[in-house]
């Protein structure tokens, strides 16, 4: 039996992690980015503690703060928007599983001007991602180091995307 176990280039694990994730974001040549949380990540302080550690290299930063758990279309599909209107050249995915995959769908959607709907199913992809950081804050879902997404329709349909992916994953 073949076996094809694909996964994330690069894991950055080390203790107060966060506070280098400008340097990352610089490293991948991102000079605006989007970070995608949810409401109790941002209201604990995690997605301001990124943001600082964003201005503090240089990096413009928005922050994205409503991921709902089992991510509706219509909430990627705004995040999307906003990602486009701020002009972001990156993505940050920071917290649960919910905010990892909603991040990996809107780097892509970006970077390839596809409608979400379009990329459901394995390598619907059309072309490539912006780059991606995710920072998980919740043990468990593995969001961080897989190539899948799971977005929700409007129909509570569970929908999946599959693309290879780069992603840089590090603890808060």
């Amino acid at each position: 039996m073949d076996f094809n176990f694909l996964s994330t280039p690069r894991i950055v694990c080390e203790s107060g992690g966060l506070g280098r994730i400008g340097s990352l974001m610089q490293d991948l040549s991102c000079t605006r980015a989007l970070v995608v949380t949810d409401p109790g990540i941002l209201a604990c302080g995690f997605a301001d503690e990124a943001a600082a550690a964003l201005r503090a290299a240089g990096i413009e930063v928005e922050i994205f703060h409503k991921v709902e758990a089992d991510p509706p279309i219509a909430v990627v599909e705004a995040a999307v928007e906003v990602a486009r209107a701020f002009g972001a050249d990156g993505i940050i995915g920071l917290g649960g599983g919910s905010s990892l995959d909603t991040a990996k769908v809107i780097a892509a959607a970006v970077a390839n001007d596809q409608p979400i709907t379009d990329m459901i199913g394995i390598n619907q992809v059309t072309d490539k991602r912006l780059p991606l950081i995710q920072v998980p804050t919740t043990a468990g879902t593995g969001s961080e180091v897989t190539w899948v997404s799971v977005l929700t329709s409007e129909s509570h349909e569970k929908k999946r995307y599959m693309h290879r992916s780069f992603c840089l994953t590090l603890p808060c």
